[in-house]
């Protein structure tokens, strides 16, 4: 079952779908834009979102876009936007993540600590598989 998600990671997600995932040993393996299970210790809860900043990127939101080390990055997957301004540094071994439903995302962007450690990283979302109907791989 997908962890909660409020429907804030993928308008698509929600707290009865079913994914597979495949555990993650190396994290050199993760990418920018995986969709990754993780533990908050904030929240004391298992999360799913999107990661946007790797360890030492620089994160500039303006007006709800996102540029990552002065790139623009191109969203499709995002499925609302909202009007967030902030900036972000990742520390080394941490990781900074947003839902794809920005205005009720309860993310990086709000957290006290908004970064996590890549010691509570678990796994990577790669095929939902139920309802049987969206079955197929995560993008």
């Amino acid at each position: 079952k997908v962890p909660r998600t409020r429907r804030d990671l993928v308008g698509d997600y929600c707290n009865f779908d079913q994914l597979f995932v495949s555990r993650i040993y190396n994290l050199d393996n993760i990418k920018r834009g995986d969709i990754l299970v993780f533990r908050s210790e904030e929240l004391d809860d298992m999360l799913i979102k999107r990661v946007i900043g790797l360890p030492g990127d620089k994160i500039d939101i303006e007006d709800g876009v996102v540029s990552v080390n002065g790139e623009v990055l191109q969203e499709d997957y995002v499925v609302n936007n909202d009007h967030f301004y902030g900036k972000f540094e990742v520390p080394e071994g941490k990781y900074f993540f947003l839902g794809d439903n920005r205005p009720i995302s309860h993310d990086s962007r709000k957290w006290i600590n908004p970064y996590i450690d890549g010691k509570y990283i678990e796994a990577k979302a790669q095929i939902k598989v139920y309802p049987f109907k969206d079955f197929g791989s995560i993008k």
